[in-house]
């Protein structure tokens, strides 16, 4: 073999190698790009009473050992901020029916692909990420870290609750111990950043999940989060002391309210 054929014969050899190895590194990047903290711990505390829901005219209604309770998402339903339902009618008409029906399904999509699989990755089980949406699978990845050191046990997963004196019921998202605190923490999603005063309700709805556990299971949970994945930012955080005054009151006006114009008896 001629000189000249040796040379073109190494720098095809030497070509593919750096090929090879060039797509070995691309694997593992594949590979490697979802990898997520190690979860922590699942310690389950409690023995929870399941809870059977069904859909009514009136709103959602669970069937609990104390009778049948509207759920805490129709409390804050029916007594929604008018302000915010005007905007909400009002963008609807800007962008129009179609439009508006078409964004708020994707995001509905994207909400319950974070949420399960947060559940899963709480639960310690294998997430397929090829079934994932990219943005879902980022905005898990970000949470995740963004939870890491801070939320240290969980108890229990997709909780169903009820308070016989309140007469409400719901199912939150997790409860576990958050920095040392036993905690209330649920998942939500928002197409862009919110600021507290933006997210009230959610507040209140966490407060509503601490009082009946407390009631009902004898705990002392004065602590709740709220772990927002955002589609057009970074996911937040949002930390909550539940025995607030201002949002016991908050909370008070919306009970009264509802028991009142909605389900008096």
């Amino acid at each position: 073999m001629s000189a000249d054929n040796n040379l073109r014969l190494e720098t095809i050899l030497v070509m593919t190698s750096a090929r090879r190895s060039r797509l070995k590194r691309s694997t593992r990047n594949k590979v490697s790009a979802f990898v997520l903290p190690k979860p922590p711990p699942f310690v389950q505390r409690i023995d929870y009473t399941e809870l059977q829901a069904s859909t009514l005219s009136t709103g959602r209604v669970y069937d609990t050992p104390a009778g049948g309770f509207a759920s805490i998402t129709t409390l804050l339903g029916k007594t929604q901020d008018p302000e915010k339902a005007q905007a909400l009618a009002q963008w609807r008409e800007a962008v129009g029916a179609e439009q508006a029906q078409e964004t708020l399904d994707e995001s509905s999509e994207y909400g319950t692909l974070v949420h399960d699989t947060m559940e899963a990755y709480l639960r310690h089980e294998a997430i397929d990420a090829s079934k994932l949406h990219p943005l879902a699978k980022r905005a898990v990845k970000e949470l995740c870290q963004l939870l890491k050191g801070r939320f240290e046990q969980t108890w229990a997963l997709e909780v169903p609750l009820y308070s016989p004196t309140l007469r409400i019921a719901g199912r939150t998202d997790v409860v576990g111990v958050w920095q040392g605190k036993p905690v209330i923490l649920d998942y939500k999603t928002a197409r862009t950043p919110k600021k507290r005063e933006d997210i009230t309700d959610y507040f209140v709805q966490l407060l509503f999940y601490a009082l009946a556990h407390n009631e009902v299971y004898g705990t002392n949970i004065r602590h709740g989060v709220i772990a927002m994945a955002v589609m057009t930012g970074e996911p937040q955080v949002f930390e909550v002391d539940l025995w607030d005054l201002e949002l016991w009151q908050k909370f008070e006006d919306k009970l009264v309210s509802f028991h009142g114009e909605y389900f008096d008896d």
